[in-house]
């Protein structure tokens, strides 16, 4: 490119500047930054597929977010958790809706507020396995079971679980301790179908999952619960917050404290609650409205 410099003044060498500028440099005008929103199909999370695509309890959040951010362009990448974590990395502003804040995330990632509260996960496995574990089940009438006992007593059980997922902070806490060990399988997936597969074929034992999520897998797959059962898990008995976490840059944050505006204001409507209770049992609705008022009505975020 050849430099020109001009000297002198008035109107005509002010036109000749704006006209070099539009020429040479036409990204600068009207440039915006950009977004990058990571998605995968984890329903009913995010729905990529079907009749119900773009209607999933994410999706309707990441749809307010970029509403409520026009000053951004906004571009929409499907990633699973492991791509995730290298992209959030990268200099580029990167967000994901949807995940548990912990020391890991922290140190890569701008946590927002909470903008949902994520249901108790339950142990599901063939109901044939149910009277082997009784003798390790809590003795409260409950079907109910501690995980690190299960995975330390039965190494002959096999337990799905995802690579780069965080299920939660006392479930991530055991799950690192026992994830090396031969009765656990580690699985790279970018959606909830394969460890399902796994289970109905026999090839894990039991997989953990939230209620939502696995059922509508079952759904999707038009297959029902027979044959299979639930339990409690006793290390994760409350509802969990989740956040929106972008790239750890000054961008970042910048993005984020916008984000934090946004649901402070929207989690205190019916309509952004009705979003997430759409996918929930009439049991969990109830245990949900409690939680969901306690948290993000009667406290300061």
């Amino acid at each position: 490119m050849k430099i020109v410099i001009i000297s002198g003044r008035g109107p005509a060498i002010c036109f000749l500047l704006t006209v070099l500028v539009l020429f040479y440099f036409p990204s600068m005008v009207g440039a915006e930054e950009e977004i990058i929103w990571i998605k995968r199909h984890f329903p009913p999370a995010f729905i990529l597929e079907g009749d119900l695509a773009g209607q999933g309890i994410h999706d309707r959040t990441m749809e307010i977010l970029q509403k409520g951010l026009p000053e951004y362009r906004h571009q929409i990448v499907t990633a699973n958790h492991p791509r995730t974590k290298k992209m959030m990395e990268t200099d580029a502003n990167i967000c994901r809706v949807g995940l548990f804040r912990n020391e890991a995330r922290e140190r890569t990632m701008h946590m927002s507020v909470a903008h949902i509260l994520v249901p108790p996960l339950r142990i599901y496995m063939k109901t044939s396995l149910l009277p082997s574990i009784r003798p390790i089940m809590e003795k409260d009438g409950h079907h109910c079971v501690s995980l690190e006992r299960l995975i330390r007593s039965r190494s002959d059980l096999i337990l799905g679980i995802e690579a780069e997922r965080s299920y939660g902070g006392a479930i991530d806490e055991i799950l690192n301790r026992y994830r090396n060990r031969t009765n656990v399988s580690v699985r790279y997936s970018s959606d909830t179908k394969g460890h399902t597969q796994m289970l109905l074929r026999g090839r894990i034992d039991y997989l953990i999952e939230f209620p939502p999520i696995f059922l509508y897998g079952l759904q999707e797959r038009q297959t029902i619960l027979k044959d299979l059962c639930s339990l409690e898990i006793g290390e994760s008995r409350t509802f969990q917050p989740a956040c929106v976490g972008c790239s750890k840059t000054e961008s970042g944050k910048t993005i984020i404290n916008r984000i934090d505006a946004i649901l402070l204001k929207e989690r205190k409507t019916e309509s952004f609650r009705q979003t997430i209770e759409r996918w929930l049992d009439a049991d969990t609705v109830r245990s949900f409205r409690e939680a969901y008022d306690k948290a993000f009505f009667s406290q300061s975020p």
